[in-house]
């Protein structure tokens, strides 16, 4: 995820990441402490203060939902409609859901890195092709 930095921020400790008004933060974890935010800026990694940022803003990107309410949510969408929520099951990680109208094939845990669990059926929609996304 991407944040825009709403005020300057000189780092006061070694693990804090200095950056300033306008600057574009990419922001690496939001789970740990919600004051507190891991990101990076121009290959430099540290804390920065939660409060001194705005996340930019995604149509798709919906947080902290089960995986439940993402497929009432693409219930009445369009074919290939998605949204990414934060993981349930794996605490850091993001979900993919997708709404496609059938599968024919696609690749699970044991046949890409990027997916992690395989398809489960969905009273919704028959199949929902649900997999972790590893996005670090």
């Amino acid at each position: 995820m991407e944040a825009i930095a709403k005020h300057d921020f000189n780092a006061t400790a070694d693990d804090e990441l200095s950056f300033r008004k306008g600057q574009v933060l990419k922001v690496l974890n939001m789970e740990d402490d919600m004051n507190w935010y891991r990101a990076e800026l121009e290959a430099k990694e540290g804390l920065i203060p939660s409060n001194y940022i705005e996340m930019k803003k995604h149509d798709w990107y919906y947080g902290r939902i089960t995986r439940a309410d993402a497929e009432k949510l693409l219930l009445n969408k369009h074919e290939g409609a998605f949204l990414i929520r934060v993981s349930e099951s794996s605490p850091g990680d993001f979900s993919l859901s997708v709404k496609p109208e059938k599968f024919s094939s696609i690749a699970t845990g044991a046949e890409s890195e990027d997916c992690t669990k395989p398809l489960e059926t969905s009273p919704i929609f028959g199949f929902v092709g649900t997999c972790t996304l590893h996005m670090s």
